[in-house]
């Protein structure tokens, strides 16, 4: 059904967040493919509650639009509702994990902790590994830091608020040290 954007509210709790530069691909898309929120519209609860879509829906209003198409769920229980919101967008944007372990322990249940470690520092060649990070293939790194959790939690969040990512600060200071291998 369509309704207006000013009848919806956003998931409190979200914890999905977008950098701008997906954010400002989103706005895009839906400015060149608007029909797309009617492929796929934004799930409501039966309290109007943004379940799939915040995002999304965010990008249409600022984008100026009035009237947004909806497909409301009822009779889901907390949990179901919680599940949706997570397994909705699982690709795009990335976690807040402050939320995450505060108001949704089922994460772990639904998709497991399979990261893998990609140790970078340990290769004497690091140009292929550069090239690597380079692709839109998504990678992990793990870097040891010696503070505690809740610590590190809330400077990754700090950062992120303020579009700064300690990968791409990393990835900047590899391609100075390639860089300096190959002056050698």
């Amino acid at each position: 059904m369509k309704i207006k954007v000013s009848q919806l509210n956003t998931y409190e709790n979200n914890p999905r967040i977008i950098d701008t530069h997906k954010y400002e691909a989103l706005k895009k898309s839906l400015t060149d493919f608007p029909d797309m929120m009617n492929v796929r519209p934004i799930i409501i609860d039966e309290n109007n509650t943004i379940l799939a879509g915040n995002m999304r829906y965010r990008a249409w209003v600022e984008l100026g639009n009035k009237d947004v198409e909806v497909k409301q769920v009822t009779n889901f229980t907390d949990k179901q509702k919680q599940e949706l919101v997570i397994k909705d967008n699982i690709s795009f944007g990335e976690w807040d994990e402050e939320i995450i372990q505060d108001k949704f322990p089922q994460f772990n249940d639904w998709f497991g902790k399979t990261t893998i470690d990609y140790s970078i520092l340990d290769y004497e060649d690091l140009e292929d590994e550069i090239d690597n990070y380079e692709s839109n293939v998504k990678k992990a790194m793990h870097i040891k830091v010696d503070m505690p959790k809740d610590d590190v939690i809330r400077y990754n969040k700090h950062f992120r608020e303020r579009n700064i990512y300690v990968g791409g600060l990393l990835l900047e200071e590899l391609r100075n040290v390639k860089k300096g291998y190959e002056k050698d």
